[in-house]
């Protein structure tokens, strides 16, 4: 149980129109650590989610965090404000708050459009973050799994899965993920379709052209999701057989091309 002293409070609540903005920032910080719920002490965090400094952009965006849904209408209106690291810290802070901030899912699939890369990465996590009730948002992330960037190309194929979106929606962009020019996108297709399971089991052809993959731990990935298939991906059982058996191979390729023979045998 807090201790609240009231000239503490009334200090603090007088440094909220200091013309320090950090100390503004600190005064809204110490109130809500006391429970204290002033609306001065929220137009702080706000006033410094917009401000100059990046730094304070994170640490208003971390305290909005804190205060759960009730902070998620004030995060999505950041989401469109002209700074880049404003959009970035509530992108993100909305993400932290998870189930939560169910409300912002169609604010957040509106940021798949940002010009910014990176707060259109943190966007489809932060959809992932919410979780299955979040699912609204797949058509959206499946529109923009073409994205130019990588990192929004893989964040996106991992919240697909991770929403448990509908087999017939997720595997045909996990497919094309399989030939993205950057192998890390490639790789992240192929464990998205291993968790897939027997619900992948259209991507099969894509998986076994795969196995030609210049990348080895792209290979092992794939490998991992045909193993995954079992006996519905019978038909790559001479492919992987002479990847188990080719000792110009990496040792953990091998290992993996096996471990995948026993699941179809």
């Amino acid at each position: 149980m807090n201790v609240q002293d009231p000239q503490e409070i009334e200090q603090l609540r007088a440094a909220l129109i200091s013309s320090e903005p950090e100390l503004r920032l600190a005064a809204a910080e110490a109130l809500l650590a006391m429970r204290v719920d002033l609306p001065e002490a929220l137009a702080a965090i706000l006033e410094a989610l917009r401000g100059p400094s990046e730094e304070s952009n994170q640490m208003a965006a971390d305290l909005l965090v804190g205060m759960g849904a009730s902070a998620v209408p004030a995060l999505t209106e950041a989401l469109t404000d002209e700074k880049i690291a404003v959009r970035r810290a509530a992108v993100h802070a909305i993400g932290e708050i998870g189930p939560a901030a169910e409300s912002a899912v169609p604010d957040l699939a509106a940021a798949l459009d940002d010009s910014d890369s990176e707060v259109r990465a943190e966007s489809a996590r932060a959809i992932a973050r919410v979780g299955r009730a979040a699912r609204s948002a797949g058509p959206a992330l499946v529109d923009h799994s073409t994205d130019p960037s990588p990192l929004v190309r893989y964040a996106i194929a991992a919240a697909l899965v991770s929403l448990g979106i509908e087999a017939e929606t997720a595997v045909p962009p996990l497919i094309e993920g399989l030939s993205d020019h950057n192998a890390i996108v490639r790789g992240s297709a192929a464990e998205a379709l291993r968790s897939l399971g027997e619900a992948a089991q259209a991507a099969v052809p894509d998986l076994e052209r795969a196995l030609g993959d210049e990348d080895p731990e792209v290979r092992i990935a794939v490998l991992n999701a045909l193993g995954e298939l079992g006996l519905r991906a019978r038909s790559a059982f001479a492919l992987i057989c002479e990847i188990s058996e080719d000792v110009s191979e990496p040792d953990a390729v091998r290992e993996a091309a096996l471990g995948a023979l026993e699941r179809l045998a």
